[in-house]
């Protein structure tokens, strides 16, 4: 059996994964980025997932913010205007997600965006609808 100190410095899990790409895991969840296929653009991702890697319900929620992601960033957007008591807030482009392990209708997650003035903006969702929790940072 290892010893604490030999699992101390021990090489982190890590896998290429189909969907996310190069993951990273973190002790209760995957780290890393890839192409988020509705943007084109590279998001970091954040699997709810254990030592095993990325499951059939990470993928089934995956699927679902993707092939729902204009009504799910519109719904952010209006979040953000809201939090934020600005309607001047016309353009956030996301930057990161949470893929929950979870049915993606009851689950709670959140995605992150970023605005053109650099604030980022993380919007908590409950399935498919933004909760109208916000944090922003600078």
């Amino acid at each position: 059996m290892p010893s604490w100190f030999s699992r101390l410095f021990r090489k982190p899990l890590q896998l290429n994964d189909a969907d996310f790409g190069a993951l990273v895991y973190m002790g209760g969840y995957w780290e890393g980025a890839g192409r988020f296929p509705p943007t084109q653009s590279d998001v970091e991702y954040f699997v709810m997932a254990d030592e095993r890697g990325p499951s059939n319900k990470n993928r089934a929620a995956f699927s679902e913010i993707c092939g729902n992601y204009q009504a799910l960033h519109d719904r952010g957007l209006d979040a953000v205007r809201a939090a934020t008591r600005s309607d001047l807030i016309t353009m956030i482009v996301v930057s990161s997600m949470d893929v929950p392990s979870e049915d993606i209708s009851t689950a709670r997650w959140e995605m992150n965006f970023s605005g053109v003035d650099g604030v980022f903006y993380s919007v908590e969702y409950k399935g498919l609808h933004a909760t109208g929790l916000v944090e922003v940072s600078r």
